[in-house]
Formats: C-alpha cells, sequence, structure tokens
C-alpha cells in the first residue's frame, strides 16, 4: 500500500513540463533565415534548375554514374538532375548552413541517398581524382578566390569522358520569356558585379593548365556564359584491340598501297591520317624507308600508336601527335604521302579533312584514304572484316566520339566534290570497300 509521501511524488512527477524540443519545422526556418539565396533559388530562379537539368541530360546523355553540383547552395540543381536520370548527385557548397537546410529539403523531396549535401570547398573538394562523370556548377564560379584553381579541381574530379559544364548562365532552352527577365533582373542588380568579365573564363582555364581542344564557351543572351570541358576517355583498350584484331587486313592494305606506289628502297615522309592508332604506319615500316608522322584522332589513338611503335622498334621513325582533321597542325607541301584507314568513317566533315590533305601534300604527292576493308579482298574476307569492325565499334568501351557513318559511294563523291580536291574513287563497286585518292 502506498505511503501518502509516495504519492505526493507521483503526483509532482506528473506535472514536471519536459523542455522544449528543437522540431525539424523550427531548424528548417531558423536555416532558411540564414540562408541569403535560398529565397532566390525557390522564387525567381526556380524555374531555371529544370530547364538546366535537362540541358544537360540532352546535350551530354550522362544519366548513371556521380555528378557534383560545385557551390550547389540548398541543393535545386542537384535534386532536379536526380529527378530525371539514375545519377547519385553530391551537391558541395562551403557554407554549413546552406549544406544543413540542403538535407531537410532532399528529405523532404524523398531524394534521400540520390542527392548528397557536401560541405567543402570548391577550391579543394573532398573528392578523390577521376570521382564524377558530370560536374556542373551554375552561378558559384564568380565567388571562387582563386577561379584558376576551382577550374582545376572541377577538371581532377572528373574521370576521363567525363564533362564539366561551368558558369553562369540560365539555361539555353529555358523559354526566353523567362529567362531573359531573370538574367536582367541579376544584371541589373547588386549581385551583378562578379558576372561582368565572363570572357575571361577561357583564359583561366587556360591558366590552370587544361588543353585548349578540351574546353569551350557557350554563351546565352544578356549575361550569360559558361565553359565547357571534355576530359578525354581512356580508350587506349579499345585502340590496342581495334590494332590487333584488324592487323591482317592492316597489312594487307600496306602491302597494296607498298605496290601500287612502288615504295619499296624509297624514302620520304608519309602522314597516317585516320583513326591514327599506328596501324598502316607500322606495317609500312616495315616495308619501306620512310618516316611517318600520325594525326590522331584523340589521345588515347596517339599514345597507342607511339607505344606500339616503339614496341616495334620503329620510335625514331614513327611519330603520333593527336590532332583535329579539320586543321591539321603541318604547313603546306610537308609530306610526299598521306595513307589513312577509316578515316571518313569517323571524321565529323570528310570534304575539310580531304582538303587539308591536298594542303599538307607535296606537288605530285598522293593520298589514299578509306573506309573498310582492302582495295584486293575477296567477299569472305571483306565479310569478316565487316563482322570484327562491327563488333569493336559497338564495344562499351569503344570511343564516344568515334565512329560516325558508313559512307556510301554517292555520298563519298558528294565529299570530294565539296573539298575542291583532284580526288578519285578507286575501289571496286562494294558497300564497304570506298578508297579514294587524292593528287597534288
Amino acid at each position: 500500500m502506498r505511503t501518502t509521501a509516495t504519492l505526493l511524488l507521483v503526483c509532482a512527477a506528473a506535472l514536471v513540463v519536459p523542455p522544449p524540443t528543437v522540431f525539424a519545422g523550427d531548424l528548417r526556418a531558423d536555416l532558411i533565415e540564414k540562408v541569403h539565396m535560398y529565397e532566390t533559388a525557390t522564387d525567381r530562379f526556380a524555374p531555371v534548375y529544370p530547364a538546366l537539368a535537362k540541358q544537360l541530360v540532352q546535350d551530354y546523355g550522362i544519366t548513371t554514374g556521380v555528378c557534383v553540383d560545385v557551390g550547389g547552395g540548398t541543393g535545386q540543381l542537384a535534386m532536379e538532375i536526380a529527378k530525371i536520370t539514375d545519377l547519385t548527385c553530391y551537391s558541395l557548397d562551403i557554407d554549413s548552413n546552406a549544406v544543413r537546410l540542403s538535407g531537410i529539403l532532399v528529405d523532404e523531396a524523398g531524394l534521400t541517398g540520390r542527392v548528397v549535401p557536401v560541405e567543402g570547398d570548391a577550391q579543394n573538394m573532398p573528392f578523390k581524382d577521376g570521382f564524377a562523370d558530370l560536374v556542373v556548377s551554375r552561378g558559384s564560379i564568380p565567388f571562387w578566390p582563386d577561379r584558376a584553381q576551382g577550374i582545376r579541381d572541377c577538371y581532377r574530379i572528373l574521370k576521363p569522358g567525363g564533362v564539366a559544364y561551368i558558369g553562369g548562365g540560365f539555361s539555353r532552352i529555358l523559354d526566353p520569356a523567362i529567362r531573359n527577365p531573370i538574367a536582367q533582373w541579376r544584371a541589373d542588380s547588386t549581385m551583378s558585379e562578379g558576372f561582368k568579365s565572363p570572357a575571361d573564363l577561357y583564359e583561366v582555364a587556360i591558366k590552370a593548365g587544361l588543353p585548349p581542344d578540351q574546353l569551350r564557351q557557350d554563351n546565352e543572351p544578356i549575361a550569360g556564359w559558361w565553359l565547357e570541358i571534355r576530359k578525354p576517355a581512356d580508350a587506349t583498350r579499345w585502340y590496342r584491340e581495334w590494332n590487333a584484331t584488324l592487323q591482317p587486313w592492316h597489312e594487307q592494305i600496306a602491302r597494296q598501297i607498298v605496290d601500287r606506289y612502288g615504295l619499296a628502297g624509297k624514302y620520304g615522309r608519309v602522314l597516317e591520317f585516320g583513326w591514327g592508332a599506328g596501324s598502316l604506319s607500322i606495317p609500312l615500316a616495315r616495308l619501306t624507308n620512310f618516316t611517318f608522322v600520325i594525326a590522331a584522332k584523340d589521345a588515347s589513338a596517339a599514345q597507342v600508336a607511339n607505344e606500339q611503335a616503339r614496341e616495334a622498334g620503329f620510335a625514331g621513325r614513327i611519330q603520333a601527335v593527336a590532332c583535329d582533321p579539320d586543321h591539321l597542325l603541318f604547313d603546306e607541301n610537308t609530306f610526299d604521302y598521306v595513307f589513312g584507314h577509316a578515316g571518313p568513317a569517323v571524321w565529323a566533315h570528310p570534304d575539310k579533312a580531304m582538303k587539308e590533305i591536298a594542303r599538307v601534300l607535296r606537288p605530285r604527292g598522293a593520298g589514299v584514304v578509306g573506309n573498310g576493308c582492302p582495295l584486293d579482298c575477296s567477299k569472305d574476307s571483306e565479310m569478316a572484316f565487316c563482322k570484327h569492325a562491327k563488333k569493336l565499334r559497338e564495344a562499351p568501351y569503344a570511343p564516344k566520339d568515334g565512329f560516325k557513318q558508313c559512307a556510301t559511294r554517292q555520298t563519298m563523291l558528294s565529299w570530294t566534290k565539296a573539298s575542291g580536291v583532284d580526288a578519285t574513287i578507286i575501289s571496286p563497286e562494294t558497300i564497304h570497300n570506298l578508297w579514294v585518292e587524292i593528287r597534288k
């Protein structure tokens, strides 16, 4: 039986009021008050983020892997990207309050685990090298104390084959009736100071040590500007497989070239111009005394060509460099011959490439570029070649910016006509065997 004292203690305990609890709603409101850009991001700028997310998917097709939004604030862009892709999106910001608020907003949006708020500095991000497939930063770079270091760190965390899109625009595909007033408001506001000199962004990237051929500027009306950075994919494995798998046909092409132009015992300079992984230069070096320069399609092709030339003992006679096919790095009248395999199938503008071949050829020189198997090739050999080449082109690790077209004879004729060079199709009437001879 309870005593009177015990009953008094129980009653007193029942009257004790628990201390006040800070609920998520209170924290949310407190953080919103501290994060000055939240109101703008969710009001005036709200239409920008879904449009920009859609533009990124349309432009780059990156829908799986990892995305990092640098200077992501409270995560609006990262959340919009996550909604329309399978990317895991990291929203990085240096403001701890913005990061905490982002965590609440992500939970409310049902994107927990898909969008990860991270506190960190754009100039020294807490991610490993080669971490992200896509890096985006909208409106953050004007506030980086060292822009070159920030761009350098964006490049560092990109995977090979990844893309970064950094700037201060509002999305090219956003309805101008919506975008232009937003851009004009920013241009007229005090926040516009850091956005008034976008023209130097390319120079800042060069200062950061990024290769010029991996950069592109993109501009929008009324102070909208972006820097696109494309980090080359490592396609060395694929180029080695291409050379090894198709080696019998490459050697046959080399023998036919030597016989057609009487190259045995002669000296001179040859340019290989196609895929550019040394598939013709190495067998030609075994059969002739020529020296070879290779205009490779990309850095991976040049790397494979140089490595295999060294392995074959031709380091002193073969040198490969990555080169834009529309603008070759060489002076006029530099080469006696230009030979290339698969060039018309991988060039974006075959007519311009053919014009470049004629420009770098010496007088009375000849160029031969092909789109398939050897000139003199049996039907069975042609079909075997096509089967191997198709399998290689469709490999998941094939160069993303690789094979573009399998030209018909009529298409090849249209390219040669557009180029304005003295060119003749010298191959027989077959589907996968198109060779063009260019004379100087």
